[in-house]
């Protein structure tokens, strides 16, 4: 099957790239050190405005941006990852929209540097943050996503906010199985929200506007029958910078995937099952076609034991649980 990669490209480069809009606010001295990155800021006609707080300056500022949707105005808000000076208007900003559900998809660190500063309780843990009192109700451990309840607490008013945090999604990249963020992309599409629905990433542009689209484009393809995904990125494009920062669909990705098919299946599978255990230095992704991270390490049980060996089986993820199973071969004499 043919797939016209090259179209994509045509297509996405046809979109401004960088400022369209005026942000003057935004690049104002003292709100220059809220942005994560120096070249973008929220654009003035569609940022969200925080309640002004007496004696503060410009109080109201945020890096963040209303989005439409399928049909429905202001339906996301896109943000960048709270930073360590901006956790309290994070939070002043989903208590104000009366936020219910965060989409989060970036982890807390990447590549060594901090993408996002954690802004939840731990499990069955509380924070409070200038007055407003969080406190953690549910957490849910997928193989690629959490999904936790909070409970916010601000004098004698109180409301649950849904936060599901996407795991597997590299920056500047896409996720290795697509199936895994379409079931996470079902499972946003599940949860009732009658407030703007907050997306972050670190940038808030990239990954961030990916989900917006998709989810976007969903609602629309299952009212109608069909979707136009390039015009609906035209739309959210006007409203936050970058959004879809690139064209990247994984062209490599498939390419790998495709040698790595064609490679198994030509595989001496006799003379690999005869090695049942290896050690690490014989071992290899040529030798096996399993990632080396799926591998079950066997530590020593003998001080005159190597340090380390490998057996023949591989974790695999259940529907809840990471590594919820084993599978291996039937033991052979030498495997016992």
């Amino acid at each position: 099957m043919a797939i016209k990669f090259d179209l994509f490209k045509k297509q996405h480069v046809k979109f401004p790239r960088g400022q369209t809009k005026s942000w003057d606010v935004g690049i104002l001295s003292e709100n220059k050190s809220k942005n994560r990155y120096g070249n973008l800021a929220a654009y003035d006609e569609t940022r969200v405005k925080l309640n002004f707080q007496t004696g503060l300056g410009q109080s109201d500022y945020i890096n963040a941006n209303y989005v439409d949707g399928y049909k429905m105005k202001k339906t996301y808000i896109a943000t960048q990852g709270p930073k360590s000076n901006t956790l309290v208007d994070f939070w002043r900003m989903i208590w104000q929209e009366q936020v219910s559900l965060i989409v989060m998809v970036t982890n807390l660190i990447e590549n060594g540097k901090t993408k996002c500063e954690k802004y939840w309780p731990e499990e069955r843990q509380s924070v409070c943050v200038k007055g407003l009192q969080i406190q953690s109700v549910k957490e849910e451990i997928y193989p690629d996503y959490t999904q936790r309840t909070m409970r916010l607490m601000n004098g004698d008013q109180n409301r649950l906010v849904v936060q599901m945090h996407y795991t597997q999604w590299p920056d500047h990249g896409v996720p290795f199985y697509a199936k895994s963020l379409a079931c996470f992309m079902e499972k946003i599409l599940e949860i009732k929200s009658d407030s703007p629905v907050v997306v972050h990433c670190s940038a808030g542009v990239g990954r961030t506007g990916t989900v917006i689209l998709i989810d976007a484009c969903l609602r629309m393809a299952r009212a109608e029958g069909f979707f136009n995904a390039f015009d609906m990125l035209g739309k959210i494009r006007a409203q936050r910078a970058n959004l879809v920062d690139n064209e990247a669909n994984g062209k490599n990705l498939l390419n790998q995937h495709w040698l790595g098919i064609n490679r198994i299946c030509t595989m001496d599978w006799q003379h690999l099952q005869a090695q049942s255990v290896v050690l690490p230095e014989r071992f290899g992704l040529h030798d096996y076609p399993a990632a080396s991270d799926k591998y079950l390490k066997l530590f020593p049980s003998q001080p005159t034991e190597r340090n380390l060996r490998l057996i023949n089986a591989v974790f695999v993820d259940g529907f809840k649980k990471k590594n919820k199973f084993i599978c291996t071969h039937t033991p052979t004499q030498s495997t016992v």
